[in-house]
C-alpha cells in the first residue's frame, strides 16, 4: 500500500514539474518569436518640417548642446517676463 502512495506522489510531483517547465519554455518561445516579429522598420514622420526617425533613439553631443542652449534661452525669457511683471 505504501508503494502505491509513494508512486502516486512521485508521479504527481514529477508531472507538476514537467508541466511547469513545459509551460515556461512555451511562454519563452512565444514571447521571443512575438518580439522578433513585431520589430518595426525605420519610419520617418514629417510634421511641420520635423523629421522623426525611429532608429534615432539617442542624443548626440550636438543635440545635448542645443538642449542646454534652449534651456538657457527659456531661463532668460522667464527672467525678462518676471522683470516686466515687477515693473508694471
Amino acid at each position: 500500500m505504501v508503494l502505491f502512495y509513494l508512486t502516486n506522489s512521485f508521479l504527481d510531483i514529477s508531472s507538476g514539474v514537467l508541466w511547469w517547465i513545459t509551460k515556461n519554455i512555451a511562454s519563452l518561445l512565444y514571447n521571443g518569436v512575438s518580439y522578433a516579429i513585431s520589430y518595426k522598420e525605420d519610419t520617418t514622420i514629417n510634421e511641420n518640417n520635423i523629421e522623426i526617425n525611429n532608429k534615432d533613439d539617442y542624443l548626440s553631443k550636438d543635440d545635448l548642446a542645443e538642449l542646454l542652449e534652449l534651456k538657457n534661452d527659456i531661463k532668460d525669457i522667464k527672467m525678462i517676463l518676471v522683470q516686466n511683471n515687477k515693473i508694471k
